[in-house]
């Protein structure tokens, strides 16, 4: 690997670790990128300042090693630390670690952090735990604890930092430990009741809804491909319909994803989800009813077209197929090669799943579906 392409590689990850503690922090008040970015001690930025103007490597390992010895030494003596120095040299850690050097130390310090009632500390802690720490590791006890406090909790922005950082890392203790919590997440979306009981505005409740609703499913996917004796698939079968309902496209999208997870190792127990899912392709393909923000290049959610009909090739054709097929059809006969290479590519990953689910039909399969998926073969290698 050349220069050039390692700095890209550390700016790409310094670029997630910096989309991480945001995306997850969503629900977070009067946090954006600015204030993140302002609230950060100003040593970390010269500390970054001069590993990216060092000459070489060798220049830049002993500026390093330096670094580390003055956060052990600093840490030897946590307890006269202040909050945000402790901030301050595991964001250095972070860095450090994300640059390929060893971290053998410092642990409990970033684990410290997670308890912490403040978002810019509680965000860092979670940060360093999720890149440093694996399933399986000793120290993974210390924070299941913290974990649960913030998935319980009445602060949003500290459940969205806790299910962030549990899908990312897994494993079957966090799943034994947590799956339950999560799933109390997700039922809790769901009710009337003020979310939390905590009051806020109804278009922020809306909000706060979808977030959460959205991070838990996915979460609880993490821990079904972990451990899947850890949920009841017949308490979520009518539970997923409902929320297969919501209005909100990326709540669905993210149902879908856990149903796809649950469908692929048991496919009799959603069956009877079929109905919603066609009626959300009816949505966007034949109504296309989408908000702007779920638009890609004028094709309303395509991702999410894609799920679906890769979920209905797990199940043989509905009785009632008149609506699935005038779908097929529509995909199969409108879709043609758009200009943008973007909208291309998005709209042909749809046509191929559709061409799937029509292979899949076989004889079940509509006769002019069959005739149309044979012109656009014949039409390729004529090409």
């Amino acid at each position: 690997m050349n220069l050039a392409n390692l700095t890209a590689g550390i700016e790409s990850l310094t670029k997630q670790a910096q989309e991480f503690a945001i995306g997850a922090a969503a629900g977070a008040p009067n946090m954006d990128l600015n204030s993140l970015i302002s609230s950060q001690p100003r040593g970390l930025y010269n500390f970054i300042s001069d590993i990216r103007n060092a000459k070489s490597k060798e220049d830049e390992r002993s500026r390093v090693d330096k670094e580390l010895a003055n956060i052990r030494q600093k840490f030897a003596n946590s307890s006269s630390l202040s909050s945000r120095d402790k901030k301050k040299y595991v964001w250095k850690m972070c860095y450090m670690y994300m640059l390929g050097y060893d971290i053998d130390f410092g642990h409990l310090e970033f684990i410290s952090l997670l308890s912490s009632t403040k978002f810019q500390e509680k965000s860092v802690g979670y940060m360093a735990f999720s890149l440093m720490l694996r399933p399986g590791d000793e120290l993974m006890t210390l924070v299941v604890n913290s974990m649960r406090n913030d998935l319980i909790g009445q602060l949003i922005w500290g459940q969205t930092l806790a299910l962030a950082a549990v899908s990312n890392i897994g494993g079957n203790d966090l799943a034994e430990a947590l799956a339950g919590d999560v799933q109390r997440l997700i039922l809790g979306t769901m009710e009337t009741k003020a979310y939390n009981n905590v009051a806020v505005s109804a278009e922020e409740e809306i909000r706060n809804k979808s977030l959460i609703c959205k991070k838990a499913c996915l979460c609880l996917l993490r821990f079904y491909r972990t451990n899947p004796d850890c949920l009841v698939l017949e308490d979520w079968m009518k539970r997923l319909g409902k929320l297969l309902e919501d209005r909100d496209l990326g709540v669905v999208t993210s149902v879908m994803s856990l149903m796809l997870g649950l469908v692929s190792s048991n496919p009799p127990y959603f069956e009877p989800l079929v109905p919603y899912v066609i009626s959300i392709l009816n949505r966007l393909v034949i109504s296309r009813s989408c908000s702007a923000d779920y638009l890609y290049y004028r094709t309303p959610s395509p991702w999410l077209q894609v799920k679906c009909l890769r979920l209905l090739q797990y199940y043989k054709m509905p009785n009632d197929n008149e609506l699935l097929n005038e779908i097929l059809g529509n995909i199969l006969i409108r879709t043609e090669v758009s200009e943008s290479l973007n909208k291309s590519n998005a709209d042909h990953s749809i046509l191929f799943e559709a061409i799937n689910l029509v292979i899949f039909y076989g004889a079940d399969a509509a006769s002019y579906l069959k005739v149309r998926v044979c012109f656009l073969f014949l039409f390729s290698f004529c090409r």
